[in-house]
């Protein structure tokens, strides 16, 4: 974790911007109304609460159930490396899906295909039997995960107007 910060303050530019004043709460609510932005926040939550907090808080008592061992590790290891896979599936995929998707200007198809990805991979996680299909499973919904996370900021950074931009 040291070593990521220490290489990100090295590497991602300041990307603050001047604000003349900031927007009064109605005109921020009035932006939050747009049904575009909306539709991502409501994608986001899905993905979110889907990949991250449904699968990786049941995984444990998946891999408990179905009697699941990696590498001769208990329960809990088996749980944390099978976490770790999607982790790092995820983490790996994101800059080759953003860079797709800003290449090809189809940010909307790159996250189109991540949400479609999250379903059958929800459904292999879920009805999963052994661990090759668990595996399987976590890693496609990684690369789902990594799909739709800069499409989704890509795509809200499109649609706000520069003038907005940094408020």
């Amino acid at each position: 974790i040291v070593a990521a910060a220490v290489v990100a303050a090295w590497l991602v530019p300041d990307l603050r911007t001047e604000t003349r004043t900031p927007p009064k709460l109605k005109e921020s609510l009035r932006a939050l109304a747009d049904r575009r932005l909306a539709a991502v926040g409501a994608l986001n939550f899905v993905a979110s609460f889907g990949a991250m907090g449904m699968v990786l808080t049941t995984l444990a008592l998946l891999v408990q159930d179905r009697s699941l061992t990696l590498l001769g590790m208990g329960e809990k290891g088996t749980a944390g490396a099978l976490m770790g896979v999607m982790t790092v599936a995820s983490a790996l995929s994101m800059p080759w899906m953003g860079h797709w998707g800003d290449r090809r200007r189809m940010h909307a198809w790159v996250g189109g295909l991540g949400v479609l990805t999250t379903i059958p991979a929800l459904v292999l996680v879920g009805l999963s039997a052994n661990l090759a299909v668990m595996t399987c499973g976590l890693l496609m919904l990684g690369l789902a995960d990594g799909a739709l996370g800069p499409s989704l900021l890509a795509l809200v950074g499109g649609w706000v107007p520069p003038a907005r931009r940094g408020e």
